[in-house]
Parts: C-alpha cells; structure tokens; sequence
C-alpha cells in the first residue's frame, strides 16, 4: 500500500475535503491518507468506502519519525502564507504535491521538477491525477523527491531572515 501524509490543524483550510473527493475518484484501496494535526473528524464527511484508507494520527510530537514512515506529502491547501510542513516533507525526501504560490507561499520557490503542483487546490479531479501520478510513477516520485530535497537543503534561515528584512525595508520606503 501507498501512505500519504497530511499535515493540518483546520481540515477545511488545508485541503482535507478535495484530498477525500479525490479518493472517492481514484477508488484505489492501496492509497491511504495519514492526517496528523488537531482538526476534528466530525467536520469532514467521509464516506464508507474509505473508512480504511483515511487515519486520523492526533497531533505527533516527532514530525521528523512520521516523514520517515510515508510516502509522500499531499497539501492541497487553500490559505497557508508559507507552508513549513512542505519543506519539512523536502528536507525528509519526500515527493510532494502542493497547491500553487496563490494558496501556499512556499510554493513561490518551487518548479515542476520540486514538486507535483496544483493549479487549483480545490479541484479534486486534477488532484486525483497527482495522485495517481505518484502512486503509479516510481520514476517521476523519485525524480521529485530527489530534486525536492536539494531545493529543501538551499533554504536557510539565514537567507529567509534576509529576504523578509529586505521586503521589510521595501514597504517602508
């Protein structure tokens, strides 16, 4: 079986709903979604059929253990300003797929040779194809992965506090 982490404390925000959507589109048995965060089970309406697939962890002290036992990362998300869990997922080599820089700031640094990215996070459809995509392509999951951690390993905060202090200065002149 295939594992997929999702990372969120509002479900709705963060993509939940599409991610479940997607599923039900797929009807794969072998594709499961590992949620970790505080959002509630209750707000997310999850059909029968997918009772098995979808695991809802809680919150995990030990993010960096929980990379090491998934797949891939999947964050459809609506309103993230950076997206920290992505670069987290990177940095662990996971191949990951990621609402565009219009819904998740992290975004901003990455190409389609980093990252699975999607036009429209709320489109299950086309979320369903990533999906696919990397269950299926071992090649492509390895070409992402790989290029993804060197992108990961070219982000220091050194280098984010310079850019934000330079954006800072902008906006004051």
């Amino acid at each position: 079986d295939f594992l997929f982490l999702f990372v969120g404390n509002d479900l709705i925000k963060k993509g939940l709903p599409v991610i479940i959507k997607a599923l039900s589109i797929l009807k794969n048995n072998r594709i499961h979604i590992a949620i970790a965060g505080t959002g509630k089970r209750s707000k997310i309406n999850i059909p029968n059929a997918q009772e098995n697939n979808i695991h809802f962890l809680g919150v995990i002290k030990d993010m960096s253990n929980l990379y090491q036992n998934v797949d891939a990362l999947i964050h459809p998300t609506l309103v993230d300003t950076y997206g920290m869990t992505v670069l987290e997922a990177m940095t662990a080599s996971l191949p990951v797929i990621v609402s565009n820089k219009k819904y998740c700031g992290f975004t901003e640094h990455l190409n389609d040779d980093q990252a699975l990215i999607l036009d429209n996070p709320r489109d299950s459809i086309e979320l369903s194809k990533k999906l696919h995509l990397v269950f299926s392509d071992v090649n492509l999951r390895e070409k992402i992965a790989k290029n993804g951690f060197k992108k990961s390993q070219s982000i220091t905060w050194e280098d984010t506090l310079e850019q934000t202090l330079l954006v800072y200065n902008i906006v004051l002149k």
